[in-house]
């Protein structure tokens, strides 16, 4: 017989503060598969635990103790005693419990002595389970965000593809991306993570591939993307992200709005049928890229997003695809809801998108007008987008002229 004797000034394992029994019982169901837990351990734990008292849970004084019958256990859990004690012992193995009973297997509490099941052990391993909760939490949160990057990258390499069929039909890359374009996902929200990041890696080569060869075939035909940019000019312009006057906003392809191509739920929930981005061209306004070089862009972003952009970009220049994807990839640091970008780029295309959270990030340090709540500012852009008063470029211009301030004119 093990008799477990507590002196009343030896403090016991106890639920750091905040806690309660419930939070314990919820981590435990949403941390089973990675404790090791099967369905029916989990139902056994979850009942005993709940013959414990809330209270000793959060006491320094008292361990939670189950002193509930076996037999009576067994009969709510419609197991034989053995298959119980069976389940009891691996518990135990697992480090979730102790078994301190009597030979016969009394349990009760005389006193200072306790007999019982124990989870003393439980509330030790409480930080480890709540450290299991947080990488399930990190590695959702980053396989929604490769989803949405997913959707961006394959929507530019399509438009990569259809430029190069205009501009150079007999292109021998040709072919070949199109057959890989063919052998790609249509829809990610049931492939696990280790299959999405593979798939960027997949979808970044072809893409690298598909611009190095329209650049190829723009130089052949005397088309050079970059002979046609000019540089962002030294203007006074009002620094509103809200101005009144005709949208500043557009997408790169020069197509009509579209349906919404994305359904996702506050918590970020996603479907991701491939379809076309959504946004509106202005008729009379070039592309953003054209009008704002990348490169003056880069300098005017804040430090965090440039440390984004310097992880997508592959060469010395960021591109289109690059200040997407990092515009993506930097919305949980912002405390940005993802659904907040699947609305914003419905209404405006990606790269307006990405670059309304280039400026709504560096404009959290404006010296007059800080944005509090990125989230909320985003879903304000929207708005404006929607109702056709969103001057992106003013906005651009505006952090354009303060980052060159701040560099002394250079």
């Amino acid at each position: 017989m093990h008799v477990a004797h507590r002196r009343e000034f030896e403090l016991r394992p106890h639920l750091p503060k905040g806690m309660q029994r419930g939070d314990v019982e919820r981590l435990l169901v949403i941390c089973a598969p990675r404790l090791g837990l099967t369905s029916s351990q989990l139902h056994v734990l979850l009942v005993m635990i709940h013959h414990t008292r809330p209270e000793d849970w959060t006491s320094p004084e008292r361990d939670p103790f189950c002193f509930a019958a076996q037999s009576a256990i067994a009969d709510d859990l419609d197991l034989s005693p053995r298959a119980l004690r069976t389940i009891e012992r691996q518990l135990e193995e697992l480090g979730l419990l102790s078994r301190d009973t009597g030979a016969g297997g009394q349990r009760g509490k005389w006193g200072d002595f306790a007999l019982g099941h124990s989870f003393a052990p439980l509330i030790e391993r409480v930080p480890d389970i709540v450290a299991l909760d947080a990488q399930r939490g990190a590695a959702r949160q980053r396989a929604q965000v490769l989803r949405r990057q997913l959707s961006a990258l394959r929507r530019q390499l399509r438009e990569a593809i259809e430029q190069l069929l205009t501009a150079a039909p007999k292109n021998p890359m040709l072919p070949t991306l199109l057959a890989a374009m063919a052998t790609l996902p249509r829809r990610y929200a049931d492939l696990p993570l280790n299959r999405l990041e593979a798939t960027q890696s997949d979808l970044e080569v072809l893409h690298r591939q598909a611009r190095e060869a329209l650049a190829d075939a723009e130089k052949t035909t005397g088309r050079s993307e970059a002979s046609r940019r000019p540089h962002i000019q030294d203007t006074s312009h009002n620094d509103s992200c809200t101005c009144s006057g005709s949208p500043a906003t557009m997408r790169s392809g020069g197509k009509p709005p579209e349906a919404n191509s994305a359904v996702s739920t506050p918590t970020g929930a996603e479907t991701y049928d491939e379809k076309k981005g959504g946004g509106y061209r202005s008729p009379h306004k070039p592309d953003l890229l054209t009008s704002f070089s990348p490169r003056v862009l880069y300098h005017a972003a804040s430090e965090d997003f440039r440390l984004y952009l310097d992880g997508y970009k592959r060469g010395s220049v960021p591109d289109e695809s690059t200040f997407v994807q990092a515009a993506i990839a930097i919305l949980p640091d912002l405390g940005v809801n993802l659904s907040a970008w699947d609305e914003a780029r419905d209404s405006m295309g990606d790269l307006a998108a990405a670059l309304s959270v280039l400026v709504i990030d560096a404009n959290r340090f404006h010296p007059a007008r800080p944005i509090h709540s990125p989230g909320g500012a985003l879903r304000a852009f929207t708005r404006k987008s929607r109702a056709g008063t969103l001057n992106l470029a003013g906005s651009l211009i505006g952090l354009v002229e303060r980052s060159r301030g701040r560099s002394g004119g250079e």
